[in-house]
C-alpha cells in the first residue's frame, strides 16, 4: 500500500486519464522508488481475479517483460489499477570483466590506469604501438565506452589485481 500511496502523492498534480470502461490493460504510469521500477496498469473492473492474472501476463509479454510481481492495487474512476514491480532495465547486472576481457587487455587497461601512453605501454609489454591500439579498441567495444578514462573507470575493480610483471610477453 505504501507504493500506491507514494504513486498517488507523486502524481496528484498529473491528470490521470483512465477511462471508465477499458477493454484492455493500459499502462498509466511508470516510476522508480528504492532502486526498484514500478508500472501502474489499469484494467476494467468487470474482470474476475483469475482473469486479471491472465490479462496482466499477456500485457507484460507484449511489453517483452517476463518477470513481474503485483505489489498493490487500487481503484480510480471505477477502474482497477495494479502496481507491478518489474526488473529495472536501466541498471542491468554488470558482467564479470575478467570473463569478458583477455589477460592482455586487462594488462593494457592497468597500464592506461597508471597514466602510461600507448608508446610506453608497447615498450613495457614488448609489443607494437599498433597492437596496443588494437587492444584498446577491442576493450572499448567490449565495454561500450569511448574514452580511456571511461575504460579505467569500468575496469577499476579488475585491474587492481593485475600482475603486470607476470603477464609480460
Amino acid at each position: 500500500m505504501e507504493v500506491a500511496n507514494r504513486f498517488l502523492s507523486e502524481t496528484a498534480n498529473l491528470p490521470l486519464q483512465i477511462e471508465d470502461t477499458l477493454s484492455s490493460p493500459r499502462l498509466v504510469s511508470e516510476f522508480s522508488a528504492n532502486e526498484m521500477r514500478y508500472m501502474v496498469v489499469a484494467i476494467e473492473n468487470q474482470l474476475e481475479e483469475h482473469h486479471v492474472e491472465n490479462v496482466l501476463n499477456s500485457f507484460f509479454q507484449e511489453q517483452e517483460i517476463f518477470e513481474f510481481s503485483r505489489v498493490d492495487d487500487f481503484q480510480v474512476n471505477n477502474c482497477f489499477c495494479f502496481v507491478v514491480e518489474v526488473p529495472d532495465e536501466t541498471n542491468p547486472p554488470q558482467p564479470d570483466l575478467a570473463e569478458i576481457l583477455t589477460a592482455r587487455e586487462l594488462q593494457v587497461a592497468a597500464l592506461v590506469a597508471k597514466g602510461h601512453p600507448n608508446k610506453q605501454i608497447a615498450k613495457h609489454l614488448r609489443i607494437s604501438e599498433w597492437t596496443v591500439a588494437t587492444h584498446l579498441r577491442r576493450v572499448f567495444a567490449k565495454l561500450n565506452v569511448d574514452s580511456r578514462a571511461a575504460m579505467v573507470y569500468r575496469c577499476a575493480g579488475c585491474i587492481q589485481n593485475v600482475d603486470l610483471e607476470k603477464l609480460q610477453a
